[in-house]
């Protein structure tokens, strides 16, 4: 009679660790990264900014994502700057209308030749952001990976234990206790 080939432990170990690798980067480079540079633009101090251009990118052939982008000009300390961070996160995304939404209001800023408010790092007047909210449909977005990739890497690695244990109890080795 045929035997049932099963994976052993270890190889299921070594499988998990991908799926935590994408659940962890999600966190650090999504959730953290974000939390992190939110928290330091809290004490940055809010001045005016010329627009020197402004639009709304659309990014990827399959998807559409958009990207908000601006060149500003602002003083501080006496001296002129150029600026063209526009959000927290820097990279193009279709979650919600954060982007289209600010990308349309820059652009009739820059078409009416009106200035808008920048927030600037007076530690380092070189570092400015448009808008510095932090956005929860992109937390709740990186937190779904975080979850699901996080989650099916932790469920690999408790089943491999758990084979592990039972597969050491029915051998009688010294795991059987555990």
């Amino acid at each position: 009679m045929p035997t049932k080939r099963s994976i052993s432990p270890r190889t299921l170990s070594l499988l998990a660790i991908p799926f935590l690798l994408v659940g962890l980067a999600f966190f650090v480079m999504g959730i953290v990264a974000s939390v992190v540079d939110w928290s330091r633009m809290q004490d940055w101090h809010p001045l005016e900014a010329q627009l020197l251009s402004a639009g709304l990118e659309q990014r990827g052939s399959r998807t559409r994502t958009w990207l908000a982008t601006a060149r500003y000009r602002y003083q501080f300390g006496g001296k002129t700057y150029i600026g063209q961070r526009v959000a927290i996160n820097e990279s193009a995304d279709n979650i919600g209308d954060f982007q289209q939404t600010l990308g349309f209001r820059l652009r009739g800023a820059m078409r009416a030749g009106q200035s808008v408010q920048i927030w600037v790092n007076p530690q380092n007047p070189a570092e400015a952001v448009i808008d510095r909210s932090l956005r929860g449909s992109l937390m709740a977005y990186f937190s779904l990976f975080v979850v699901l990739f996080g989650g099916v890497g932790a469920g690999i690695l408790i089943f491999a234990r758990r084979t592990a244990r039972a597969r050491s109890a029915v051998a009688g080795g010294p795991d059987a206790s555990a």
